[in-house]
């Protein structure tokens, strides 16, 4: 039978509180229907009678991997390759070049996927580098990817995705080049091993101190800052900026996202690609 008993709004206070202060992410009452969704199977899962019991249980209990597993059960991790065609393109024939061109005597180039979810940006990323760029393959090029799920992080470090997923974004020549299929019952791909390597993949919490010492000519941050406080905005946008190794160095949002208020960044503009760079 299923039970739907809706938490006591000061019990709901408390943990929404408790995600915003752990990940960021910005709930109230009119996110019940999401707790209910995304809570109840994991409720279910360790004993609970529904999500108003698990949630009433983790506000009383210390910090713990529960809590982690409901924090992460709430955080949207839609994504697909090459998603937002118009950012690959101008990323493809306008920013990486004149970062490439910036950095031709260093011959370094440091990458930052942040909020990578299961990987599909950062594999068409490391696509894009290969197959338009030859000339970095004797460079220093570092790419980071990061999430603040452990879940999706250790699928996307292991790059095998199904028939449905492989589909999305990605043209026939792109699967057969990138990817070997997989022996199984059922159709998957997995990315093929040139390319996983040239990423490193690590779990950050963007809203926790930043543990990354190196600085980065671009930042890939799309999709996130919509979850954000408008004051959790503010204090994850200093760190990154403090990441970026130069004035000339790029930060680039979600196709729905913009910094109009937002002090530390400039925007720029190339054609449907905009960009930001830290004010000097």
């Amino acid at each position: 039978m299923k039970i739907n008993i809706i938490p006591e709004k000061g019990v709901l206070d408390i943990f929404f509180q408790m995600v915003k202060g752990n990940i960021g992410l910005v709930l109230d009452e009119s996110k019940l229907y999401l707790l209910e969704a995304r809570l109840n199977p994991l409720a279910k899962k360790n004993g609970f009678n529904g999500y108003a019991e698990l949630i009433s249980n983790l506000i009383i209990r210390p910090l713990g991997e529960l809590h982690w597993d409901a924090f992460e059960a709430l955080l949207t991790n839609e994504t697909m390759f090459f998603r937002d065609e118009y950012f690959f393109k101008g990323l493809t024939h306008f920013l990486l070049p004149e970062l490439i061109k910036k950095n031709r005597l260093s011959k370094e180039l440091n990458i930052w996927c942040t909020s990578v979810s299961t990987g599909q940006e950062v594999y068409s990323l490391a696509m894009i580098l290969q197959d338009h760029f030859p000339e970095l393959s004797n460079w220093n090029l570092q790419l980071k990817a990061t999430d603040v799920c452990k879940t999706v992080l250790k699928k996307a470090e292991e790059g095998i995705f199904s028939e449905s997923e492989i589909k999305r974004g990605l043209t026939p020549l792109q699967i057969h080049k990138h990817f070997t299929m997989v022996d199984g019952k059922a159709v998957e791909y997995k990315i093929n091993d040139n390319l996983k390597q040239l990423i490193q993949f690590d779990q950050v919490n963007l809203i926790k101190d930043l543990p990354i010492s190196m600085k980065y000519d671009l930042i890939l941050m799309r999709n996130v800052l919509i979850y954000f406080s408008a004051e959790t905005k503010i204090q994850v946008l200093s760190k990154i900026s403090s990441n970026l190794k130069d004035s000339d160095s790029c930060l680039s949002l979600g196709a729905s996202e913009s910094l109009l208020y937002e002090t530390c960044f400039d925007r720029f503009s190339v054609d449907r690609l905009t960009f930001y760079k830290k004010k000097q």
